[in-house]
């Protein structure tokens, strides 16, 4: 099968999947978005050709290859057909959800993830030592790396849930917590030079403008503070990258603010300078999976990494992109290469299925507010997949795992509810909300 029918394969596929999420069950929308990244990866070589002059992780001179030629369009359009079918394997939802019953209370997974992310930032400072203020070279660091790795994915996880909250939590004392959660995981990973500090502002952005398109209202003061926060995501990402490549940290923050203005007003592409470094970071996975394919990472090296204790990741060197020794090979090329288009449609469905019944399950659950939940860790996968190598996205799959275990448990204990607690909620109460008993009903009828 060439790459065009291959092509026409994955789009009927995608295109199932998406009518799966709108007609049979909204979990489906969880692999349907994992298949979608990936199909347009593989149409993205050039728009790789068109960014890649402005920077990214691989120099200007790598090209990509030819779309009937590459082999990174089979590795990703594998990869969505795999995520696709997952979705067509999602159960359709009962017609009588039980959680309807229950007004949603945001106050418990709030306070929850306000701690979880508090905590976890505590863990980032200690595990960066002074390092956060000020350093001279990216990745410096001179704190305990186990911290610091250990705090890192669990706290943009618990930052970025948190900013979804502000948006739903009432309490005034537990938003602003979250607020505050939110400004400190976007300043501290950006002083580092963390590209995941974009996620908090973007975030954000699309969620002020997609809650206006809900309401059907337009606020200008939203609107506006919707597209500033777009802005500071794509200066961000360009600040970023100027600061693995001049001293940075918290205290030198207004020195690289200062240079990547200086670089965008002095770039013939003047304001696209942000744009096409952040299309071009994302794109550049295009010709990292082709090299990925062919570079013939040892099997045994993808399959040991999936073990999630520490002390067992292979080197790192096994996974580089030689001679750019700092580009890592992606897991969506690597395993493909490895393992075959079986094992790719495999893997990427499996995945997509884990995060669609997580999705399926917390809906059945009293726990809806965060049944988007899977749709984040969908996008984080892909985004992980196609630029880092295997460790990292195995990590990522052992905590959906873990996640859909309890997702389980969650749903288990509803259905137990639906038929006791939830049944109560249709009974009569009396003036302090308690459920009236049958004898003092029976003394309040006239006889």
């Amino acid at each position: 099968m060439n790459n065009l029918e291959l092509l026409l394969l994955a789009t009927v596929c995608l295109a199932g999947s998406m009518w799966a999420s709108a007609k049979k069950t909204r979990s489906a929308a969880a692999p349907t978005l994992l298949s979608l990244l990936m199909y347009l990866l593989a149409l993205s070589g050039p728009a790789w050709e068109w960014s890649k002059t402005s920077g990214a992780a691989l120099p200007p001179q790598v090209r990509a290859a030819a779309f009937d030629e590459s082999e990174a369009v089979k590795a990703f359009l594998f990869a969505a057909i795999g995520s696709a079918l997952a979705a067509l394997l999602i159960p359709r939802e009962p017609d009588q959800d039980f959680g309807a019953h229950r007004a949603l209370n945001t106050r418990p997974i709030s306070l929850s993830a306000a701690i979880a992310s508090s905590v976890a930032f505590a863990l980032f400072l200690i595990g960066s030592g002074t390092s956060i203020l000020r350093r001279d070279v990216y990745l410096q660091n001179n704190g305990p790396l186990f911290i610091l790795h250990s705090s890192w994915p669990f706290g943009i996880v618990f930052g970025v849930l948190g900013t979804v909250l502000i948006f739903f939590e009432q309490n005034s004392k537990l938003r602003w917590w979250l607020v505050a959660n939110s400004v400190a995981w976007f300043v501290a990973p950006a002083a580092v030079g963390s590209r995941t500090a974009c996620a908090v502002p973007l975030l954000a952005g699309t969620l002020i403008a997609w809650n206006e398109l809900r309401k059907r209202r337009i606020h200008l003061l939203m609107i506006v503070t919707a597209l500033a926060l777009i802005v500071v995501t794509f200066f961000t990402f360009s600040a970023v990258n100027k600061a693995r490549s001049m001293p940075h940290g918290i205290l030198n923050m207004p020195n690289v603010a200062e240079a990547t203005a200086a670089d965008m007003i002095d770039s013939t592409d003047s304001v696209l300078l942000p744009v096409k470094q952040l299309l071009a970071s994302v794109v550049v996975a295009f010709p990292d999976a082709e090299q990925s394919v062919t570079y013939g990472v040892d099997p045994d090296v993808l399959i040991s990494n999936a073990n999630p204790l520490p002390g067992t990741a292979q080197a790192s060197e096994l996974e580089r992109y030689w001679p750019y020794e700092w580009v890592p090979l992606s897991f969506v090329g690597t395993w493909y290469g490895a393992m075959g288009w079986v094992a790719q449609m495999a893997v990427f469905g499996i995945t997509g299925w884990i995060l669609g019944m997580i999705m399926y399950n917390v809906q059945r659950s009293r726990f809806q507010l965060v049944a988007f939940l899977p749709l984040g860790f969908a996008g984080l996968i892909g985004v992980v997949a196609i630029e880092y190598p295997s460790r990292m996205v195995w990590r990522l799959v052992s905590m959906c795992l873990l996640l859909l275990i309890a997702s389980y448990l969650v749903r288990d204990s509803t259905r137990y509810l639906a038929h006791g607690q939830f049944a109560q909620d249709e009974q009569p109460t009396d003036g302090l909300g308690s459920v009236k008993r049958p004898s003092a009903l029976n003394a309040q009828v006239p006889t």
